[in-house]
Parts: structure tokens; C-alpha cells; sequence
């Protein structure tokens, strides 16, 4: 065993590295700068705090977040490593400051605007660290969803201290990644992009235009969680507010969290979604960075995000732990309208010499979100090849709804002469003219209006051809064609449609067309099918119930120990710990040091209390 692995077994409790994490480790010890682009949960924190731990080195931790850097020292702290934080709730840093200046912290966190002021910045390049990490770079891209003006000046660091620098983000894609090293100064940094493909996340996309029905879904769902928190985000403080309320008159311990509450409301929220065993947050994306829970079992987006790198920013926080979590996302209806209503508000902040490229690229970004939603391939792939991540996935993740629900039905001559009907109807009103899908279902089933009449849709030969079909019905059947890629949605606010290459080969029966019953069932039916991955979130409930009353046991007894010591419970560790305790059941400090999440350091800490614990239960 290296020195590298036997710290990481010792100290962090980990019985190896995970992919691409010590390549990353080697070359900061090295003294390479590096952008590692790790997803969510895939061990960025220990890139930058195992070096500082294996070789006595002294590495200051640039943090957007208040939250984030007193969890992330107080984990250190636990784990006997020298760490402390700098931000405006502290009442006095000098402390922090003497220890840092004698060589006394391994890791010292600090915020952007921390860094800004001139005598806190100098009295750093008096005492350099020996490297700098950055998390959450992805704030530094003028293009990017978090951008923060203060990380634009993160370049001094290694310009003016001359340190190697390693930033670290969950979310850049090659173009943000390409920001990110040339606004930190980086030189001939190693880039890494790893960990996008999670096989415990089950991804899927429902297309549902209601906002009664997308509810009455969440409610069904979150009223089958089982201990562990579920995130569901809105797109609007209203929408938050409404859902939120609907979950409290079913007893669902939902809290909501948006910037429109006062500051007292949201960390009250934050608060129960950090200690409370089972919790429901409700938010918009002002819920973001410093999200650090392990057992999300569920991530549900009521409304669809304007960008990749939002949705997977949010989606990614679920099964951090490793164990199965869902991820569910609905779209359609004025969602997309939604979010071009936001970026048109950015844009008059933004200086008009560069409105022309931000509203392209915001627009770009909303359109492969859109993309991704209406997808018919593997969710995971789509993910992974966004990002860049190298990996690749064959023949798909087997878990997502795209991979997991490929079943088909034979069509009936009667469904099939409907598609081609109004795959016809959408082809006659020619390729110069826009139209949506009310005014193609008013031309379908006969239905005359004064715009129609304009263009002439009274005289098309598919007027009226399926006036004995229900509005509803036909609404389905469009949006099942626009899921198959028949049919193009085009726009946002007032989105319109156009025939696709394929779906002009199905109009001329040169082409059989198919369609996938999970989709028939949602979107021609408004039927849910219940199956593995859209069920219930039962199945990520961990091992409990297989171990008796002694994975409860130290459940509560991590629940009281975390309450003393004023920390949430799984920064103790995680519940996977729990179910390698329950399976290992250590008898001596030895084999606890063994078990998953524990180490020398959390051994000598609280062992001998935890073996308590395993003794009592065991003998009961």
C-alpha cells in the first residue's frame, strides 16, 4: 500500500480511489495546475484535501458558499486534519489567521470576496500556500448558469503567489472549460473530465403539460419516500409556494426554499433538509452549491430547467451515497416559454457589445435542454457525451427510460392512417409558414377560426379529416410524434412545428413508424405505466429491514451523536457505513477500522462508543 492509499484508508476511511481521483491526487502533489471536472458525487473534495493531508502540505480552498466551507471543515475537523474558514459570519478570524500563518492549518477556506480585499490578499502572498484549489469554478465562465463576477480576479493567484492552482467543478462543458484555464492563468494544467456516468441514478422525462397532473405525480411519489430526503425543483417562487402547500395537506414533511423568503425561513429549511431523517425540499435553483447530503433519494424538476449544466447541476445531488436514487423530470407546455422569459430579463443586464453572443449561446443551451427532454436515447450517453465525459456507454446505462422501457405494440390501421393524417396536415400548411400545435388540431378536426381561414386551412385536403376524434387525444398524439422526432418543436414563448426527415418518410408510407408503449400509455392515455424505474422510490430504501433492529440502532445512536456534537448525521458517515456495519459486524477497532466510511482517525474518535452500540444491539 502507497502512502497515498494508506492516508486514504487511515484518515478519510475510503478502501480505494475512485476513478480518475488519483491521477488528479498525483499531479498536485507534483505541483501541476489542474481543472478536474468530476459530476456530483464523485469525490472532487478529496483531489485537493488528501495532498494537503499525505504530505503535510498547506492548500487555501476558494469556496462560493458559506454553508459548503463550514461543512466541509467541520468533516476535516472530525477527522482530526487542521482546518478553519474565513467568511463574513465569523465574528473574529484572527485565530484562523495566526494558525495559518504559523504553518498550524493543512486547509483554509476562504471566499472570493475574502480574497478580493487587499490587506487579506497580501497578507496571503506573505504566507503562500503551497497550492490553491477553486471549487465550483464554473462560476468563473462569463457563459456559464452560476457565473460570479469576483471569480473573474481568481487569476491573481497564480500570477501574483506564483502557487499551482487546481480548479474543480461538477458541470463545464469544453467551452467553459476552456474559460476556466485561460481566466485562472493555468499552465499547462492537466484537464480531466470524469465520473458522469452514475449507474445508481435512474433518469427519466415525462412530457406533461399540466400542472395538476405533474403534482398529483410528485405527491405520488414523495408520499412512497422512505427515510431520506427528496429535492423538487420549481421554476418559480409560485409554483414553489403552491406545491409546497399541497405537500403539507398530506402530512408530507415538505419545507420550501426560495430567494423571495426571509433569511430565517430558508435556513430553517436547510436546517431540517441537513438533520431531519425524512424531508422534502421544494425550491428554486437558489437551492444549489453546497448541497452535500448523501441519501437524496429522489430529484424531481416540476418544471424544465434552461440548461444541461442547470439540470445536472440539481439531478446530480441524488444518490450521493452510491445507492439507488430517481431522477424525474417533467416538460412540455409553456416551460421552455418560461425560461426565455428569464433570459430575456438577463440580457438587458448584460453590456450591449456582447447581448448578440449571451442571448445565442443562453438560447443554444436551452435548445439541447429541450433536446435532451424529447429524447429517445440513453439519458446517461446524452449526459456524458455533453460534458465530454470519455467514457462511453455501448449499448446505453439499462436503467434510464430511454434504455429500460424500449417496449413497442403493433400499431392498428387506424392509428396509423391518424399519424399520417396529421403528419400530412402538418406538411400542407407548407414550410414558410409557422403554426402550433392548436392551430394544426383546429385544421385536423374542422374547427374554423379567422387566422385559419387567413392562410387558407379550410380548403387543405386534411381539414376536418379527424373531426371525430377528442382535442385531447389528438394533443397526445402530436406530442408522442414530437417525442419520436416526426414532428420539430421550433421556439420557445410560442413554440411552432415543422416535419422532420423521418417523419416526412412515415407521412409517405416509406416507413413504418413506431412508437414505444411507455410513451403511448403517458402521453395518448395520461396513464403513468408502473414499472421499475417510475413506480415508487421504495427500492432505494437502504438494507434496514434485513438487519433487524441493529441498523436502527445506529441510526439513532449517529442521530444523537451528530445532535451533541452539532453537526448533521451523515458528515458522522454515510448510511452506506451503516449497512457495511450491519453486514461486517466489527468486534474489536481493528475490524471496524475496515468497515466502509471509517478509518483510523473516526475509530479512535467515537469507536469504542460505536462497538457499544454493535454489542447492545446485538445482545437484545
Amino acid at each position: 500500500m502507497t502512502s497515498l492509499e494508506s492516508t486514504l484508508h487511515s484518515v478519510f476511511g475510503l478502501e480505494g480511489f475512485r476513478p480518475g481521483q488519483e491521477e488528479i491526487v498525483r499531479a498536485v502533489l507534483e505541483g501541476r495546475d489542474v481543472l478536474a471536472v468530476m459530476a456530483t458525487g464523485s469525490g472532487k473534495s478529496l483531489c485537493y484535501q488528501l495532498p494537503a493531508v499525505a504530505a503535510g502540505k498547506r492548500c487555501l480552498v476558494v469556496s462560493p458558499l458559506i454553508s459548503l466551507m463550514n461543512d466541509q471543515v467541520a468533516k476535516l475537523n472530525l477527522l482530526n486534519i487542521p482546518a478553519a474558514t474565513t467568511h463574513s459570519a465569523n465574528k473574529d478570524d484572527g485565530e484562523a489567521l495566526a494558525a495559518w500563518a504559523e504553518r498550524q492549518i493543512n486547509l483554509y477556506y476562504v471566499s472570493p470576496e475574502r480574497i478580493a480585499l487587499p490587506g487579506f490578499f497580501e497578507f496571503l502572498k506573505r504566507h503562500r500556500p503551497d497550492y490553491a484549489a477553486v471549487d465550483e469554478a464554473h462560476c468563473i465562465a462569463q457563459w456559464g448558469h452560476d457565473f460570479r463576477e469576483e471569480y473573474r480576479d481568481l487569476g491573481r493567484i497564480r500570477r501574483e503567489w506564483g502557487c499551482p492552482v487546481i480548479a474543480v467543478t461538477a458541470t463545464a462543458t469544453p467551452e467553459v472549460q476552456r474559460e476556466i484555464a485561460a481566466s485562472l492563468e493555468l499552465q499547462d494544467p492537466l484537464i480531466r473530465v470524469h465520473g458522469f456516468y452514475r449507474p445508481n441514478l435512474k433518469f427519466r422525462a415525462r412530457m406533461e403539460g399540466g400542472k395538476k397532473a405533474r403534482f398529483s405525480e410528485i405527491l405520488r411519489l414523495l408520499e412512497s419516500l422512505p427515510e431520506g430526503a427528496a429535492i423538487v425543483y420549481c421554476g418559480t417562487r409560485k409554483v414553489v409556494d403552491a406545491l409546497t402547500e399541497l405537500l403539507r395537506s398530506r402530512k408530507v414533511p415538505a419545507f420550501p426554499y426560495h430567494a423571495g423568503l426571509e433569511a430565517d425561513a430558508r435556513e430553517k429549511a436547510h436546517r431540517h433538509f441537513q438533520e431531519d431523517a425524512r424531508v422534502v425540499l421544494v425550491a428554486t435553483n437558489a437551492f444549489g452549491m453546497g448541497v452535500d447530503r448523501p441519501d437524496v433519494r429522489l430529484v424531481v424538476h416540476a418544471q424544465m430547467p434552461g440548461s444541461l449544466e442547470a439540470y445536472y447541476q440539481e439531478a446530480g445531488r441524488a444518490g450521493r451515497d452510491g445507492l439507488e436514487a430517481q431522477c424525474l423530470l417533467f416538460f412540455g407546455g409553456d416551460d421552455a416559454g418560461l425560461q426565455d422569459f428569464f433570459i430575456q430579463q438577463v440580457l438587458e443586464t448584460v453590456p450591449s457589445d456582447r447581448r448578440d453572443a449571451w442571448l445565442g449561446n443562453r438560447e443554444d443551451k436551452l435548445k439541447l435542454m429541450q433536446r435532451y427532454a424529447h429524447g429517445s436515447a440513453c439519458r446517461q450517453a446524452a449526459l456524458m457525451d455533453y460534458f465530454g465525459d470519455g467514457e462511453r456507454l455501448k449499448d446505453g446505462c439499462g436503467a434510464c427510460d430511454n434504455c429500460s422501457e424500449t417496449e413497442t405494440f403493433e400499431i392498428s390501421s387506424e392509428l396509423k392512417k391518424d399519424i399520417r393524417i396529421v403528419l400530412s396536415g402538418l406538411a400542407r400548411f407548407g414550410t414558410a409558414a409557422s403554426f402550433g400545435k392548436g392551430v394544426l388540431i383546429d385544421c385536423l378536426t374542422g374547427k374554423t377560426s379567422e387566422r385559419g381561414e387567413a392562410y387558407g386551412h379550410d380548403r387543405l385536403s386534411t381539414f376536418g379529416l379527424l373531426a371525430h376524434k377528442r382535442r385531447p387525444e389528438l394533443m397526445g398524439l402530436v406530442d408522442l410524434l414530437i417525442r419520436q422526432g416526426y414532428i420539430q418543436q421550433n421556439g420557445f414563448k410560442y413554440p411552432t412545428l415543422s416535419l422532420t426527415a423521418e417523419g416526412s418518410a412515415v407521412m409517405r408510407d416509406q416507413k413504418e413508424p413506431v412508437l414505444p408503449k411507455r410513451l403511448y400509455d403517458e402521453l395518448m392515455t395520461r396513464r403513468p405505466r408502473r414499472s421499475r424505474s417510475a413506480g415508487t422510490v421504495a427500492s432505494s430504501v437502504p438494507g434496514g429491514a434485513d438487519h433487524g433492529g441493529l441498523w436502527q440502532a445506529i441510526r439513532s445512536w449517529r442521530a444523537e451523536t451528530a445532535r451533541r456534537k452539532g453537526i448533521p448525521p451523515y458528515t458522522l458517515f454515510w448510511d452506506r457505513t451503516i449497512d457495511d456495519l450491519c453486514v461486517k459486524r466489527p468486534r474489536n477497532l481493528d475490524e471496524l477500522a475496515g468497515v466502509f466510511g471509517m478509518g483510523e482517525r473516526k475509530c479512535a474518535s467515537f469507536g469504542e462508543e460505536l462497538l457499544a452500540v454493535l454489542k447492545g444491539a446485538a445482545s437484545s
